[in-house]
């Protein structure tokens, strides 16, 4: 997620890593589902997800996670367009996930993204601590034409902040 002090696992950079992840996979027989995180903001580059979602593919993921982090609504539509449209040449399907501060703030704005886009790969993707805090009721989600929703996430946790957090645009090291 680029914060700071977060360990960075570059699997597409690391083909040690890569290797020892493949083996390590293949002796538990376990698949992956999906990798985080796909992030739109406007101090990221999109297009270094590329290599990223090769090697997601090439371990059998079938999914990426993402979020959206600018209320600058134009933007994100185009670079969520053009997320899904390269996580599509590897197989992928895009989940972004609503939170209530971040760019996508509750089941609305998604399903508006996702009806604007209109990938045949993208979807909500429901975290259920982040649908509690932005108000989101159980009526709500079983109202919601199925066909936004590929998988969710069951998360509990404090109620969440009083406040909306801060969060940064910048990367730091």
């Amino acid at each position: 997620m680029h914060l700071p002090g977060e360990p960075e696992f570059l699997l597409h950079k690391d083909a040690k890593l890569f290797e020892e992840t493949r083996q390590a996979l293949k002796e538990y027989d376990m698949p992956v589902m999906d990798i985080e995180l796909a992030r739109v903001r406007p101090d990221l580059d999109i297009n270094e997800y590329d290599p990223a979602f090769e090697k997601a593919a090439e371990l059998g993921a079938t999914d990426v996670l993402g979020s959206i982090w600018t209320r600058d609504k134009a933007y994100y539509i185009d670079q969520v367009a053009k997320i899904a449209e390269m996580a599509k040449k590897y197989g992928l399907k895009y989940n972004v996930e609503f939170l209530p501060w971040a760019g996508v703030r509750n089941l609305q704005e998604a399903i508006t993204l996702v009806d604007t886009v209109k990938a045949d790969n993208l979807y909500i993707m429901v975290d259920t601590l982040h649908a509690g805090r932005a108000g989101v009721t159980g009526a709500e989600l079983a109202r919601t034409d199925p066909k936004y929703f590929n998988f969710i996430h069951l998360c509990d946790g404090p109620a969440g902040p009083t406040e909306t957090p801060s969060w940064t645009t910048s990367r730091t090291s």
